[in-house]
């Protein structure tokens, strides 16, 4: 985006600031894409994708019997038993959504870390943060093309 605002061919200008934000929601649509993907491999490939993890402590009203959706809590489950046979992990098999939600998070800090660079940049092009054109596509000119 940063170089449509510089190209000549183009008559708009775009904030800093909403460069930053459609980069943001770029970023986090990339990740919840690849979070549709893993899934998607799960359920229609038979894949592990999405990682399990072993937890604990159940929290759900799926398990109230009085059907008010009230929370039931379950604690400090160290086995689980499958149709008669024990799994033998230690306790219960989370089957992939928290390794979802750490990718998404993961996801979310990265973004921000990379916009806010990105806006500070866009915003004030000083010399301090030169080390970030590093990282943003950047337009080059004619004259510097035919030198290399």
């Amino acid at each position: 985006m940063d170089i449509l605002n510089q190209s000549e061919r183009f008559s708009f200008r775009l904030s800093p600031l909403f460069v930053a934000i459609v980069a943001f929601c770029f970023s986090m649509t990339i990740g919840v894409v690849w979070e549709f993907f893993e899934f998607s491999m799960d359920i229609f490939f038979g894949m592990d994708m999405q990682k399990d993890t072993i937890i604990h402590t159940v929290r759900s009203v799926a398990l109230d019997p009085t059907g008010k959706q009230k929370i039931v809590v379950i604690k400090d489950i160290s086995e689980v038993v499958v149709n008669g046979q024990e799994l033998g992990v230690g306790g219960y098999l989370d089957i992939g959504l928290i390794d979802t939600m750490k990718d998404l998070f993961v996801n979310f800090i990265g973004a921000v870390a990379f916009c806010l660079a990105g806006y500070f940049y866009l915003r004030y092009r000083t010399k301090k943060a030169a080390f970030i054109e590093r990282f943003i596509p950047t337009l080059v000119e004619r004259d510097e093309q035919s030198k290399n």
